[in-house]
């Protein structure tokens, strides 16, 4: 060694540099869930046989071309997906399905590839990336979620309406607008924006109904089974007189004209014998107020949503008879 700068045998790094260039790399990759581009390495002084030395030597590990992580797989999903929008250069978005995922609005039992917004010209789809060339994204529809930059759910409602029927939409609009993620004006502008595209006229009249916020997300699935068993739409988590109580209860969903409650439940949190006691009060306590309880439970709802919507329908009717005859 002469000095300290004596080249290390199998990647041809001065010594005395490589511990030094390990801390750039580990501070430059820390923002990125430690990722970090080949631009940003050759950057650093990193020469290409010294990066594909250390990729050998098990120090990097490619994840999209031109894009390594610091640590062997296997990768988190939020990394493949960062790692997308990095091999696609600056100012590409995680869009599309992933982005709706990404921001909880939706849910998906398969893994999705990462769906890219890039501008025209920028990227190309390759194994797992897919690539869409719609321009620049103005900064009002730019987000970064769990370190990924992503479109807003406002973008994301727009890019999915085309291939998502009225009922998933609307279960997005409600998981998002619960979550405090949508901003109905930006969405309205996008949507004036977008007239005559595919599936806008579906966002359209949605917009057009009332906000429903609800508590969880099994309740956000439910919201759409009511609009296919053709029920108005109903009240959401509403506050409910009860004798003995001098709060009110609030019921998951509410038509007042029947005297209907649907509560959705999870086996989570309605699956132990104290739940199922409250539960049970809960239920003389609102017949007591004049009022009917129905519980759908999170099996049904989800793995039948059609089945769930003609039960509610047949529901409804004969709620409709009791109060028919009741009257009569």
């Amino acid at each position: 060694m002469a000095n300290g700068w004596q080249k290390t045998h199998r990647t041809g790094e001065k010594s005395a540099t490589r511990h030094d260039l390990d801390r750039r790399i580990e501070r430059i990759s820390s923002d990125r869930l430690r990722l970090i581009t080949t631009a940003q390495l050759t950057g650093l002084g990193l020469s290409h046989n010294a990066l594909h030395a250390r990729v050998r030597a098990g120090r990097l590990h490619r994840l999209h071309a031109g894009v390594y992580a610091v640590h062997p797989p296997p990768f988190t999903r939020n990394q493949r997906w960062l790692g997308a929008t990095m091999a696609c250069g600056p100012g590409a978005l995680l869009s599309d399905g992933p982005a709706a995922l990404l921001q909880r609005i939706t849910d998906s039992p398969a893994p999705l590839p990462a769906h890219i917004t890039a501008e025209s010209g920028r990227g190309r789809s390759r194994q797992g990336i897919v690539v869409h060339r719609r321009g620049p994204v103005d900064p009002r529809d730019v987000r970064r979620v769990e370190g990924v930059p992503c479109v807003s759910v406002d973008l994301v409602l727009i890019q999915l309406a085309p291939t998502h029927s009225g009922h998933e939409l609307e279960r997005m609009i409600v998981a998002a607008e619960s979550l405090g993620f949508l901003k109905r004006g930006r969405l309205a502008e996008l949507v004036e924006q977008h007239h005559g595209c595919p599936g806008i006229h579906r966002l359209r009249s949605l917009l057009a109904l009332e906000p429903a916020l609800t508590r969880s997300d099994l309740e956000g699935l439910y919201l759409p089974i009511c609009a296919q068993a053709g029920l108005d739409r109903p009240l959401v988590n509403l506050p409910v007189p009860v004798p003995g109580r001098t709060k009110p209860l609030s019921v998951d969903f509410a038509w007042p004209s029947l005297r209907m409650i649907v509560e959705a439940d999870s086996q989570r949190f309605h699956g132990d014998w104290e739940r199922a006691e409250i539960d049970r009060d809960r239920d003389q306590l609102l017949a007591l107020a004049g009022w009917i309880c129905h519980r759908f439970v999170r099996r049904m709802i989800v793995n039948d949503p059609a089945g769930s919507a003609q039960r509610l329908r047949l529901l409804a009717e004969v709620r409709t008879a009791e109060l028919s005859a009741a009257t009569s």
